[in-house]
């Protein structure tokens, strides 16, 4: 069999293409080494104490020490705020693992959210219930055009009990749904009512457990959410939001929240290919 750079055969890498094409998801191999994890980890808990030894906080938290208990915390862009959050989120491994499922020859971070699911001890004072709301990342992405996509990295171990994340199958065929706009909202019953099933389509829910330092990638059109952390450890992942190079940046009438810059690779780390350049007084691919 043929080797890929991260260790998958070129057969395997077909096969989760053809899963990946099909159903809009799909989960990797364990991609990070234990001794990052755990650096990972330490740096996390740093970022959530307010800590940041780069000295950058991030451009948004949702809660922070000192406030009423929350059962989710979601930092935007913590690898601005911590060195080993920074070279983990630059890891070629995971660049070249997505890469050779989507057949990419440029993979770019443009942005990166840390999601913390506290243990279910920690949840009876919290307001929340740690539960994120079914939604098509499309819907919050007005500002690109083509292919942008999430991986999902887990810096724990996460079962079923712990609130993983839940897709919708085959829903990235299912086109834009407009009521996909839930991340913020906790009642998945009333949601799924709302978003339906296009007609001849049915709502089939996977929620797919990982192993420490794997991701499970996912469409922009995919639906998905997932449900509180029911265990008694945290569930602690990053959202990496990717870009290939089928995919430039759009004038929009209201700024996004965070509009990124590709030329910067500090922020915008380039996990697989060469990184833009300036070319005749034009930013390439962007």
């Amino acid at each position: 069999m043929h080797e890929t750079s991260v260790g998958t055969t070129i057969e395997e890498n077909a096969h989760v293409r053809q899963k990946y094409a099909a159903e809009g998801y799909c989960v990797s191999p364990p991609l990070i080494g234990r001794a990052r994890l755990n650096r990972a980890r330490t740096a996390v808990e740093a970022v959530i104490a307010g800590r940041y030894d780069t000295g950058v906080p991030p451009i948004y938290r949702n809660w922070s020490p000192g406030d009423p208990p929350r059962a989710l915390v979601k930092i935007d862009l913590p690898h601005l705020c911590n060195w080993d959050l920074q070279q983990l989120v630059a890891d070629p491994s995971i660049g070249a693992w997505a890469a050779g499922v989507l057949g990419a020859n440029f993979l770019q971070l443009w942005a990166c959210e840390l999601i913390y699911k506290f243990p279910d001890r920690a949840r009876s004072k919290a307001e929340d219930q740690g539960v994120i709301g079914w939604h098509q990342d499309d819907n919050f992405w007005s500002h690109w055009d083509g292919e942008v996509l999430t991986l999902w990295l887990a810096l724990v171990d996460v079962d079923a009990r712990m609130g993983p994340v839940r897709y919708v199958i085959g829903s990235h065929r299912w086109g834009a749904q407009e009521n996909a706009c839930f991340f913020s909202e906790t009642d998945l019953d009333t949601q799924r009512r709302l978003i339906d099933a296009p007609p001849g389509r049915s709502w089939r829910e996977v929620a797919p457990t990982l192993q420490a330092g794997a991701v499970s990638m996912h469409h922009r059109m995919t639906i998905h959410g997932s449900e509180r952390n029911r265990s008694g450890v945290a569930r602690v992942g990053l959202a990496l939001h990717i870009r290939t190079e089928h995919a430039r940046l759009l004038p929009t009438s209201e700024p996004p929240f965070h509009r990124p810059d590709p030329l910067d690779t500090h922020a915008c780390p380039v996990l697989f290919g060469v990184a833009p350049q300036k070319a005749g007084g034009a930013t390439w691919n962007v």
